[in-house]
């Protein structure tokens, strides 16, 4: 789960600041370097925080206009990027992971 609180953190910030900064370029981060450094957070910590954090943007996400969504950002592996594209990435991430969660509960 930290992996995924992380990436919640992460993107819906980036959501956030393409949409409150013209020409916003979004900051790559190394996933890996991210987890090393949070080897002591526990299990339910880390739901915890998924959860908050998915709630959190879920909210913000629902009241964005459709000019909101629209906003641009740019991103240096990516290129030009919408925040409806991001919230999109955000969805399928999260239900990637579950899917491996729920295989990995099964066995």
């Amino acid at each position: 789960f930290i992996h995924l609180a992380q990436t919640e953190l992460a993107f819906g910030n980036r959501a956030r600041m393409a949409i409150a900064t013209p020409n916003y370029t979004a900051q790559p981060f190394d996933q890996d370097k991210w987890m090393a450094k949070e080897s002591s957070t526990g299990g339910r910590e880390a739901f915890e925080a998924l959860v908050a954090a998915n709630a959190f943007n879920r909210a913000f996400f629902k009241s964005l206009s459709p000019a909101d969504r629209a906003a641009p950002f740019s991103h240096p592996e990516f290129g030009a990027l919408t925040v409806d594209w991001l919230v999109h990435q955000m969805a399928g991430h999260l239900i990637h992971h579950l899917v491996q969660l729920e295989q990995i509960a099964r066995t």
